[in-house]
């Protein structure tokens, strides 16, 4: 197998690796390390390293710093989701407004299908529900039906 491959972006550093069809990838979020297995049309895993090599040591650390991600991600798209709302009232351009309207609905139906997924503070929970609420009444006032 090749050295892995280090490269940094705007969600951090990445380290991949390939062997026999399958990629690997070490990805690495703030203080987190987690890995990625896939494979391409490659029945020969046993010339890859096992997943277990590559192993993150406390998973339930993971899971929060994974978990705090998310729920700022909401909290972000929800955000951009009200900027649609706003560059559709101040459009003039009928397809430019529908274009907004249409992503901002998109964002609201994504946040309420991901909340499920994630555990929220008390302090996120209510930023959340205030700005989906929000947002619930500027799609409603334009024809949006729930």
């Amino acid at each position: 197998m090749r050295p892995p491959e280090i490269t940094e972006s705007a969600a951090g550093l990445s380290a991949r690796a390939r062997c026999s069809g399958a990629r690997y990838a070490l990805l690495y979020w703030g203080s987190v390390w987690s890995q990625v297995l896939l494979f391409y049309g490659t029945n020969n895993k046993a010339a890859c390293p096992s997943v277990q090599q590559w192993s993150v040591g406390d998973w339930a650390d993971s899971f929060s710093d994974l978990n705090q991600s998310g729920v700022l991600f909401l909290l972000t798209d929800l955000d951009l989701a009200m900027t649609f709302m706003d560059i559709a009232e101040a459009s003039h351009i009928e397809e430019t407004t529908r274009r907004n309207r249409t992503n901002a609905r998109t964002a609201y139906d994504t946040v309420l299908r991901l909340l499920e997924k994630l555990t929220p503070n008390a302090d996120q929970s209510q930023a959340i529900d205030a700005k989906l609420a929000s947002l619930k009444t500027r799609l409603q006032a334009v024809g949006q039906q729930f």
